[in-house]
């Protein structure tokens, strides 16, 4: 594969998973949990080596917390993110949640 086709292979895997994420946080801004997480599910799934991941993380963690009530996974989310991405945006924002018991 030549650069300039993993390139552009590159750009369009960060499109495909910034256009999901894009309609997870519609379902989350709208409070539709269920469907957020079937999308945010997909991201850390198919595509964890994009910018998209860490902030699906992040609002896999809230969704499923609003949709449930159990704040367990708030905390799941810090950790995740502590773990792999220690310096990352979305790590800062989750980190009050690591006091959840």
């Amino acid at each position: 594969m030549s650069v300039q086709s993993y390139s552009a292979r590159s750009s369009t895997i960060e499109l495909i998973a910034r256009l999901l994420l894009g309609e997870g946080k519609y379902f989350f801004d709208n409070d539709k949990f269920p469907e957020a997480l079937k999308t945010l599910e997909k991201i850390l799934a198919d595509y964890w080596n994009t910018d998209a991941v860490q902030e699906a993380i992040y609002l896999r963690g809230v969704s499923q917390y609003k949709n449930t009530g159990d704040s367990l996974p708030l905390k799941t989310a810090h950790e995740t993110l502590s773990k792999d991405f220690p310096k990352g945006e979305w790590t800062k924002r989750a980190y009050p949640y690591r006091l959840i018991g």
